[in-house]
């Protein structure tokens, strides 16, 4: 899930860049709708991943946690825009808003990456299943998802 994740932010910066490099109105419409699209998977599997990553016990917590922070970046984006527009003008601020977002993206790509690199086990690790294939991956009961032991979306991804 987290290279969905990433992409989708990747994706959303990049196309968000057309509307600060001058593209025609068509394009930088388009662009920007297309954008608009994939706001709902984003929170969908952020969610998910809240779920997957957080022990059953705080994912409430968790939960409250990430969606105070989402509430309040909309007044601190709005009150970071005004100057940042009026000192760049619009399209520097678009310019910018575009590269950085998608340059997170890319910097939360690559964390996850390396996270993967670092836990993968060597060769030779673990215990092969049945015809020789890897156990089933899953989080351990009770952990990475609310009821008996995950939710779906926690054993799936």
């Amino acid at each position: 899930m987290w290279p969905t994740t990433a992409g989708i932010v990747i994706g959303f910066g990049a196309l968000l860049l057309p509307l600060g490099l001058g593209a025609p109105t068509a394009v930088s419409v388009v662009c920007f709708g297309a954008a608009g699209l994939l706001r709902p998977p984003y929170s969908s599997l952020s969610t998910a991943l809240f779920q997957r990553s957080a022990p059953g016990a705080v994912l409430p917590q968790a939960l409250a946690a990430s969606s105070a922070v989402r509430v309040l970046a909309v007044p601190l984006g709005t009150a970071l825009g005004g100057p940042l527009v009026a000192g760049l003008g619009a399209v520097g601020a678009l310019r910018l808003s575009g590269a950085g977002i998608a340059l997170v993206g890319v910097v939360a790509a690559a964390l996850a990456a390396l996270r993967a690199l670092r836990t993968r086990p060597g060769p030779g690790a673990g215990t092969a299943g049945p015809a020789g294939t890897e156990p089933a991956a899953g989080p351990p009961a009770g952990e990475g998802g609310i009821g008996d032991g995950g939710s779906a979306l926690s054993r799936h991804g």
